[in-house]
Order: structure tokens, then C-alpha cells, then sequence
């Protein structure tokens, strides 16, 4: 139920992971057992906004704008340091299957960059003003390289950004940036996937970026990133790859792909 995962979402984490084992209910068994995990390292409690994990590596950012991360297997915990910078609340965190890299996005267009080496984040100058949703990884990114990365923003833009660090004593920065598609309508785009796929027609592959903006859940078809958009140009552009829309528009959704 979406209101209640909202509703789980602002939990402080210790509140809820105390509340102890979940079931489907009552008569069933036991699907897992919670630890609690101590985020708040003898703090006072801080509302948990939003929470991330793949790959072995759990971010938590906080009311107020801090940021922890978790290393479970380790059990290694650091808070995050963003050194003079002026956070605010944090919007959006965006952690990549590998946990290789992170985004964190501020109401304010203001993104930070996060190694996995790192407890510094980098300010990323090149896009400012853009208020990131989501983001689809590229498969092929390295430790220092985020290679292809696809980027949603608030404003109903899908972006291409590669973000390269040489090593974890230096300061990642933007090495490209590029507005790839743009929605007629100033929705966010709150869901982006790609997947590569084989035509049973002429057994040719194919790229397939599927997108969810406002009230609608798009598909972009093409042989490659460079010529994924091209079909899509002109006036009304995106109202070509829309494939399924629902009755309302909502500031809220996401996409889940399996």
C-alpha cells in the first residue's frame, strides 16, 4: 500500500525497526526478524526522510539535511560530511545497484555526488537548478566512472550525465552533461529503466528506456542511447512513446520494472 510504505518513510529508524519481526499476518509465519540498528550513534532522534540500500551499502538522510551511511556486513557506520556547503533538506537519494555511487538532491536544485569511498560528497556545479526524481544506472559503470547515467528531473527533463572520480583523494566532477528528451508538460519524471532486448522479428537488439512523468508511463525505442530519442522529435514528441496513462496526474509514483 503506498500510504503506508509513505507513512514507514518518516519513521525514525530505531521506531520502526524495534517494532521487531513482521509477518504477513498474524496466522502466518515468520517472514523476517528486524535488528534494531542504532543510525542515530547516540544523537537525539532524528526523523529518518529517506532511506536507500543495494549492495551491501544502506543511505539514510535525515531531517535537518544529514546524511549517514551503513555498511551492514561490516557493520560500519559514518556520517557524511558535506563540509561548508549549505544543504537544506534532503529530497532525493540515489544509490546505483552496486553502490559504487550516489546522488543527494536538495529542494533547492542543488546535487551532491558520493563515492562509495568516500564520506565526502562533491557539489555538482553542472546541474544546478535541476531537482533530480530518478535514475536509470548504467550496467557497465566502474568505481571511478558512472559511464551512460540517466537522470529524471522534477521539471519533466531525462538527462545524460557521466560523472568520473580518478580516485577516491579526488573531487569527481560532471565530464558530460546532455538534455535528451524534455515532456511537453512540466511533469516529473519519477521513473526511468532500460533494458536491452532482442527483436524475435529480425533478432536485432534494441534499447528500451521506460519512463513514468505525470500520468504517464512511456517507451523509447531505438538501436542505441545516441539514437534513442531521434524517432521522438519534433512537436508533441513524447505523446509517441506514451503507452499507457492513467486518469490523474499525481506529484507522487515510481516505477519498478522486473
Amino acid at each position: 500500500d503506498d500510504h503506508v510504505l509513505a507513512a514507514l518513510s518518516f519513521l525514525n529508524m530505531d521506531t520502526f525497526l524495534e517494532q521487531g519481526s513482521l509477518a504477513r499476518n498474524s496466522g502466518d509465519p515468520q517472514i523476517f526478524t528486524a535488528i534494531p540498528v542504532d543510525l542515530e550513534q547516540g544523537r537525539s532522534q532524528r526523523r529518518l526522510t529517506r532511506l536507500v540500500a543495494a549492495s551491501g551499502s544502506v543511505l539514510a538522510a535525515f531531517q535537518g539535511g544529514e546524511v549517514a551511511r551503513w555498511f551492514p556486513d561490516e557493520n560500519e557506520f559514518t556520517l557524511i560530511h558535506f563540509g561548508k556547503d549549505r544543504v537544506g533538506e534532503i529530497s532525493k537519494v540515489l544509490l546505483d545497484p552496486t553502490g559504487f555511487h550516489a546522488l543527494m538532491t536538495n529542494s533547492s536544485g542543488d546535487t551532491w555526488y558520493l563515492n562509495y569511498q568516500s564520506t565526502q560528497p562533491v557539489r555538482l556545479p553542472k546541474l544546478k537548478g535541476q531537482v533530480l526524481e530518478s535514475a536509470s544506472w548504467d550496467v557497465e559503470a566502474t568505481w571511478t566512472s558512472t559511464r551512460d547515467l540517466l537522470l529524471g528531473t522534477r521539471s519533466g527533463q531525462i538527462l545524460q550525465v557521466v560523472i568520473e572520480s580518478k580516485d577516491a583523494s579526488r573531487a569527481a566532477q560532471e565530464k558530460s552533461i546532455k538534455t535528451l528528451c524534455e515532456f511537453e508538460r512540466a511533469a516529473p519524471v519519477l521513473g526511468i529503466h532500460r533494458e536491452r532486448v532482442y527483436s524475435t522479428a529480425d533478432g536485432l537488439e534494441r534499447l528500451v528506456l521506460f519512463a513514468a512523468a505525470g500520468c504517464s508511463l512511456y517507451a523509447f525505442v531505438g538501436a542505441n542511447l545516441e539514437s534513442l530519442f531521434q524517432r521522438y522529435q519534433g512537436e508533441r514528441v513524447t505523446s509517441r512513446a506514451r503507452i499507457y496513462e492513467v486518469p490523474f496526474d499525481s506529484p507522487y509514483g515510481d516505477l519498478q520494472i522486473d
